[in-house]
C-alpha cells in the first residue's frame, strides 16, 4: 500500500490514515497533492504535526 510518512513502516491497506496537508476547514482540498498516508495510530492519536508548522 504504502509507508507512513511519521514512522516510515510499509503498511497494510487496514493500517492506512488517509491525512490532509492542509485540513479542510481551512481550505485544503481531497487532490493526492493534499493527502498523506499515516498509519491508522499516527494520524487517529493526534500524533501528526501540521505542515504549517513543519
Amino acid at each position: 500500500m504504502g509507508k507512513c510518512e511519521i514512522t516510515r513502516e510499509y503498511l497494510h491497506a487496514s493500517d492506512v490514515h488517509c491525512h490532509h496537508y492542509v485540513p479542510k476547514n481551512l481550505g485544503g482540498s481531497d487532490q493526492f497533492q493534499n493527502l498523506r498516508i499515516l498509519h491508522k495510530v499516527c494520524g487517529v492519536e493526534g500524533i501528526v504535526v501540521s505542515s504549517l508548522e513543519e
